[in-house]
């Protein structure tokens, strides 16, 4: 039978706010932000972006954790996550792979009437797409670094004080997720 681990107050507080940051981070996420405008603004916003329908794996791999015996705080998600949060400046072209295996899994060729999947060239619309974000990049949406922002305002004044956890020490002891 596997021994029952006992946590202090102090460890307790720390999975409870793990479990909030990885809620800020989700939150974050899924604010809507303009569709299409470039990494510096220089083309004319197409609407607002429903994330919440745009982000399913990423917002779904998002996991923050407390680890006990290392005290620190392990913020885990998808590799990509950084593109996300930092756009991508123009220059460069992205492979073509990878948007070839996005447009089919976003269904781009379905019709829309008969949720039937159309022939069309896949690879010409990656070709497209890259040739965009080639020229235009896409615009950053800060979601890891507002998260910060959004969790600070919410608890330093609040719970973190009443539990004796200082939100310096807080972030001081998060893992980012580019330092695996």
């Amino acid at each position: 039978m596997a021994e029952e681990v006992v946590y202090t107050e102090y460890q307790k507080a720390m999975i409870v706010f793990a479990k909030k940051f990885q809620d800020t981070l989700k939150a974050s996420l899924v604010k809507p932000y303009p569709f299409a405008p470039g990494y510096n603004k220089e083309r004319r916003a197409f609407g607002i972006r429903n994330m919440k329908s745009k982000t399913g794996n990423l917002y779904n791999s998002i996991q923050v954790k407390f680890d006990s015996s290392s005290d620190t705080i392990v913020v885990s998600m998808l590799d990509y996550w950084q593109n996300v949060n930092d756009g991508r400046k123009p220059g460069k072209y992205v492979p073509i792979k990878p948007l070839m295996d996005w447009i089919r899994h976003k269904g781009f060729n379905k019709n829309k009437k008969t949720g039937k999947f159309q022939k069309f060239n896949i690879k010409g619309m990656a070709f497209a797409v890259s040739k965009n974000i080639q020229k235009f990049g896409i615009s950053p949406t800060n979601f890891y670094d507002d998260a910060f922002v959004d969790f600070i305002e919410d608890y330093e004044n609040g719970p973190l004080m009443a539990l004796g956890v200082d939100v310096q020490d807080f972030f001081a002891k998060i893992i980012d997720p580019t330092n695996k």
